[in-house]
């Protein structure tokens, strides 16, 4: 440690002459000194390496420039056993568009048809080729949003892509459709009317079934002793192949198990026992016995690392998609909805074109997410006091100048304490607003009531009785990017404003960092979305550490009131606090001895005043001053 400042100006001084030094001696070098001295030292090092360490390049497969080198190396991740690998790469390739090296996106789209690479994979293991592709197509369908103009000259190989009769993959069609779809909107890749005509056939079905068709699955032991390959029957028959069974109503199970076989063991040349575990070609190297939770792939789920088997049978799925698209009619809808557009779905980002890693953004600068409360821990757990309530509300400046928060979801850690805290809103009749207040607030349980959204069944308006939702939330589940390492622990925007609040300032979403909902002719927004997570989840978690995550709606303050004055509603806000004191080395599943709930129902006013069951508790909007005539 450099504990003084003598010391420091030692050191500087040493190493500007380490570096005079070192320059001197370079300058003498001649290339061919240079060459000699680096094979030697190569040589030395390779040396002391363990002989079952040591991995033989072959001189024919080795790059020759960075630029080859670099393009394969980041096609070699792409391939990658490990999703989480694959999710870093593609960050690195979005980073590349993003400072405009344009010709480095055009290197990696250049080995979109390699199918080997003995210099950055392992010469012995299959290269997962396919993974590879999918990928560079779901890059370039982020890009296609986020920086179009490096996909100019990629035109040609996406539309290979889009509508490759070689290798039908319904995934990497519907990727590579919508990044040329995208980047044609915005002006930087120019379809011809034939080659629109050719991407609006892309996985669309050669007929459609009307009517119901009864679901079908396959079962345990679906023909598993007359199979070439063997099938996993716990997960990827019953929750991955019945999918096509009710999606393509004529075809026989038997057929479909067949086409994706000829896939698996005639097309990819895959051996007809790669599902045994022992036959796994990384089990020594990458995958583990005891590492189930990683490559399973229970109920159907993606697994975060890729067994062998497993990437033969999900590829070979999608791939006899494609197929059958082309042959076979199409299932009805079920519960009113388009199976084919709803099965795509769950293959996509959660809110695509983003990722669930965009809409994270640096924690809040708010003192109970980065100090703990100087109280004690009885003090801190059994006491909320009412401006922390109005805290919850940003009305206390949690909340930039001139903005509130109307929905959120908090939770922040420190050693030995946690507080989750909550807050939703809802359009209420100024009439019966108090008398809600006071009812909702001797309930004893916050879980026992919810405050609804536009699309809550718990809404009524019958007058004088009236609670409407004004926000709309997302209530589905994260999907292809739920493995992304680094959204930490960032969902899909969970909450955003209503149909009758976008409609009356004409709002647009942009989809940027932190998402925002902007008025027509407007400068500033109406509405912001904020998320944040410090760390990544984890269950082997020892000690408790100060972190936080959460997201927040805040909307401004002068908008929210325009539009309670056109509604002629009050605001009702429910703001929930939950506090527990815990071991520092505790763990989730342990008892929790120490835990209390809080809750407020206050009441936003349109003349700009906050009541409570009490009555007043404040203002929530000044008064505009009225300038003298």
């Amino acid at each position: 440690m450099l504990e003084c400042p003598i010391q420091f100006w030692m050191f500087c001084n040493f190493s500007a002459s380490l570096f005079g030094i070192a320059s001197r001696i370079v300058a003498l070098v001649t290339s061919d000194d240079a060459k000699r001295i680096l094979d030697w030292y190569l040589d030395r090092l390779i040396t002391r390496l363990p002989s079952d360490d040591v991995t033989a390049f072959q001189p024919r497969d080795t790059p020759t420039g960075m630029p080859e080198a670099t393009s394969r190396f980041l096609f070699s991740l792409l391939s990658d056993i490990d999703t989480r690998v694959r999710w870093r790469c593609a960050h690195s390739v979005r980073l590349l568009a993003r400072i405009g090296n344009a010709r480095a996106i055009s290197n990696l789209f250049s080995e979109y048809g390699r199918t080997a690479d003995h210099a950055f994979r392992d010469p012995e293991a299959p290269f997962y080729d396919l993974a590879a592709k999918l990928w560079l197509n779901l890059i370039a369908y982020r890009l296609s949003a986020e920086a179009p103009e490096v996909l100019t000259s990629l035109k040609d190989v996406l539309l290979q892509a889009a509508s490759s009769s070689e290798l039908p993959h319904v995934v990497i069609r519907e990727y590579a459709k919508r990044a040329l779809l995208e980047a044609s909107s915005s002006g930087h890749i120019d379809l011809t009317g034939e080659q629109q005509r050719q991407l609006s056939t892309v996985n669309e079905p050669l007929q459609r079934l009307k009517g119901k068709s009864p679901r079908r699955s396959f079962g345990w032991g679906t023909d598993r002793e007359t199979r070439r390959f063997g099938f996993d029957q716990m997960d990827t028959l019953p929750y991955w192949y019945s999918d096509l069974l009710n999606m393509f109503p004529e075809m026989p199970g038997d057929a479909i198990l067949a086409s994706a076989e000829r896939w698996i063991l005639d097309v990819w040349k895959a051996p007809v026992d790669a599902n045994k575990w022992v036959m796994e070609p990384r089990r020594e190297t990458r995958l583990s016995d005891r590492g189930y939770d990683l490559w399973s792939h229970r109920h159907g789920s993606l697994p975060t690392v890729e067994r062998y088997s497993t990437y033969l049978e999900w590829h070979a799925m999608l791939c006899v998609a494609g197929e059958l698209l082309a042959v076979t009619p199409w299932g009805p809808e079920e519960y009113g909805k388009d199976r084919l557009r709803s099965w795509l779905k769950g293959f996509m980002p959660t809110q695509p074109p983003s990722w669930l890693s965009d809409h994270r953004g640096p924690t809040p600068l708010l003192p109970n997410l980065w100090w703990q409360d100087a109280r004690t821990d009885n003090g801190w757990l059994r006491n909320c006091r009412g401006d922390e309530y109005l805290d919850q509300l940003g009305l206390r400046g949690a909340a930039p100048e001139g903005w509130m928060i109307v929905s959120a979801s908090i939770t922040s850690n420190h050693p030995t304490r946690e507080q989750s805290s909550r807050v939703n809103s809802a359009l209420v009749s100024p009439k019966t607003a108090a008398a809600l207040t006071r009812a909702l607030q001797s309930v004893r349980d916050p879980w026992d009531f919810r405050i609804p959204d536009e699309n809550d069944d718990l809404q009524f308006d019958e007058a004088p009785y009236r609670l409407t939702g004004w926000l709309s939330s997302w209530n589905g589940d994260s999907r292809f990017d739920d493995h992304d390492p680094t959204r930490f622990d960032i969902r899909a925007v969970q909450t955003w404003p209503g149909r009758h609040v976008t409609h009356l300032f004409k709002l647009a979403r942009r989809d940027q960092s932190p998402v925002d909902w902007i008025g027509s002719g407007r400068d500033e927004p109406s509405f912001i979305y904020e998320a944040w997570s410090d760390d990544a989840p984890s269950e082997h978690e020892s000690q408790r550490t100060t972190k936080s995550e959460g997201w927040r709606l805040l909307a401004k303050i002068d908008d929210v009131a325009e539009f309670l004055k056109e509604t002629g509603d009050d605001l009702i806000c429910e703001i929930s606090i939950e506090r527990r004191i815990r071991s520092p080395y505790s763990h989730s599943y342990e008892p929790e001895a120490k835990r209390k709930k809080h809750f407020k129902i206050v009441v936003l006013t349109r003349d700009g005043r906050i009541n409570d069951f009490r009555g007043n508790a404040g203002v929530w909007k000044k008064p505009r001053r009225r300038v003298p005539t």
